[in-house]
């Protein structure tokens, strides 16, 4: 598959909840954190959040484009994988949410978490615009819908649900992201899915493959097709899908995306899963395999419209 979250969106380039300490700084949850790892609270910024579990390294006190309001960008390791977080500050004072959403970027193969400084960064704040958080996981980085990709996927909620008040959770997939976007939400590996945003996003894995995705699927799966078919998220019946809030960005004539061809992926889930989905909606664009400026927005309100 092609990389293509390097383009800039926009003008910018199951396991159980643990308990929550009151009175934890800013986001997190107190337990093993310590607020002075993150220096002094700034009256213009508000409170830094304090150092997470396995940090390595922060670009502290960033703001957003469009809200200018502040956040934490942070990356961290989690068992041997990297991930980036984006995490709002809090003015000093201000009390703890018991629960927050939590939006879940998946980049395409062969890129890392690194993709929400770049392609999904615009989309990314606008997720802190919303108070919500992000965060972008390597998952391997090329390794698809595999084993290990699953076991990252299933760490980084262990993570997230030990260290944050997770309230509800979103999907937001790009290219080839889009396998373990859907495979996730389809086979409800974290829970609390409220809804998936999927741009020009893979959906059937075997198709994907057959087509123009050998050189990058057949090494994540050690070229095993009967293991690619058994992790392809297409095959999940239309019953996984009952409820589910989905929105596809499509790209059709006269710039169609020969890439990620929308009636194999985009258009396929809404038809399977449009009968039993609370919300099955498609958003054309004419830009290929390009991901439109317009998708930062349309998915945030998107996201709120199913956060009830």
């Amino acid at each position: 598959m092609q990389r293509d979250d390097s383009t800039p969106d926009g003008p910018r380039a199951a396991l159980s909840r643990r308990g929550f300490v009151t009175g934890a700084t800013g986001l997190v949850a107190a337990g093993a954190l310590t607020a002075a790892g993150a220096g002094p609270a700034h009256a213009l910024t508000g409170v830094p959040t304090p150092t997470l579990p396995g940090e390595l390294g922060r670009m502290a006190n960033q703001t957003t484009a469009v809200g200018k309001r502040p956040y934490d960008n942070i990356q961290v390791s989690i068992g041997g994988d990297r991930a980036r977080i984006f995490v709002p500050q809090l003015p000093a004072g201000t009390p703890r949410p018991s629960s927050v959403p939590v939006v879940w970027f998946y980049h395409a193969p062969n890129s890392t978490s690194d993709a929400m400084n770049a392609g999904f960064k615009w989309n990314a704040e606008y997720v802190i615009d919303a108070g919500w958080v992000a965060i972008c996981q390597d998952l391997g980085g090329g390794t698809w819908t595999n084993s290990y990709a699953q076991d990252k996927q299933a760490a980084g909620w262990a993570y997230m649900s030990k260290y944050f008040p997770v309230g509800s959770n979103f999907l937001r997939a790009t290219s080839g992201g889009g396998a373990m976007a859907n495979g996730v939400y389809a086979t409800k590996a974290i829970p609390r899915i409220k809804g998936t945003y999927l741009v020009n996003a893979v959906y059937d894995l075997w198709k994907c493959y057959l087509l123009n995705g050998a050189p990058s699927i057949g090494p994540a799966f050690d070229y095993d097709e009967a293991l690619i078919q058994a992790r392809n998220p297409s095959i999940a019946p239309q019953s996984s899908w009952t409820g589910a809030n989905i929105r596809v960005v499509v790209s059709v004539e006269p710039n169609r995306d020969t890439l990620v061809p929308p009636e194999d992926h985009g258009l396929a889930l809404v038809a399977k899963a449009g009968p039993v989905a609370k919300e099955a909606s498609v958003r054309e664009h004419s830009l290929g395999h390009t991901q439109p400026d317009w998708v930062s927005s349309d998915s945030l309100a998107a996201f709120k419209r199913w956060n009830t």
